[in-house]
């Protein structure tokens, strides 16, 4: 793996309840923790074909949401370097739950919270500041690639401070479960992923206790877990749990 090629992305992967996980991994079709394919989920009414379809697009990033869009390393940094710096970063934060429900988000179906978590905005701020020396310039083709978004001048304007525009007051948690579905279907496609969200995981919260670190190693793969990092403010500061990809020394 050339670490030129590497993007990272720092993202909420929740595994409390495990039914959560394994409801958004079987959704995708792809578990990250494992870098593996996992048998697909559709909603009631949706061909598998479709759904497989519907799904390209996330399933490339793996189940997650976003606290710090991927990235290439700048110039200078390693992976080794990142890694410690999300460890201290995570130690000093406190798990939070979530509250989540299926939504439409544009044209995508996503799990978002009911109510809007304070603990999920500060988090996100806090790393997007944070963990911007560590991210490379925007080639000229990402920013092409963004900027095809019609985006607003206040999101323009941040997606030139920080590489990504849905940041700070821009941000709002999401869990993507579906690619854009055309109009005429996302109604009932909303209803029938809420259907099958409260089946599966109930309305048991969801709580937020680390922070994991994803890696796609060029721009053919898709990304991985390296590592979960505990929120360990207020809670047991158990070792982190490393998922099967290993971290190279820095």
């Amino acid at each position: 793996m050339s670490l030129a090629e590497a993007r990272y992305a720092l993202f909420l992967a929740p595994r409390e309840p495990q039914a959560f996980w394994a409801f958004g991994s079987a959704m995708l079709g792809y578990d990250a923790a494992t870098g593996e394919r996992c048998p697909q989920l559709a909603p009631d009414g949706v061909a598998a074909e479709a759904w497989a379809r519907l799904t390209e697009e996330p399933r490339r990033y793996g189940f997650h949401a976003t606290i710090k869009a991927p990235f290439r390393l700048a110039e200078g940094r390693s992976e080794g370097e990142l890694v410690s710096a999300i460890g201290a970063f995570a130690a000093i934060r406190a798990p939070f739950a979530l509250d989540l429900a299926a939504t439409l988000l544009g044209g995508f179906i996503a799990l978002t919270p009911r109510v809007t978590s304070l603990e999920a905005s500060a988090l996100e701020a806090a790393a997007v500041a944070d963990f911007d020396h560590f991210r490379a310039p925007l080639s000229a083709d990402e920013r092409r690639r963004r900027q095809a978004a019609e985006l607003t001048a206040r999101q323009s304007a941040l997606l030139e401070r920080y590489g990504y525009p849905y940041v700070l007051d821009e941000f709002r948690l999401h869990f993507t479960l579906s690619g854009h579905a055309p109009a005429p279907f996302r109604d009932g496609l909303l209803r029938a992923i809420d259907a099958l969200y409260a089946r599966a995981v109930g309305s048991t919260p969801v709580v937020a206790n680390g922070l994991s670190l994803f890696r796609q190693e060029d721009s053919t793969s898709r990304f991985r877990i390296v590592e979960t990092f505990p929120f360990a403010q207020g809670a047991s500061a158990a070792a982190s749990t490393r998922g099967p990809v290993g971290v190279p020394a820095s």
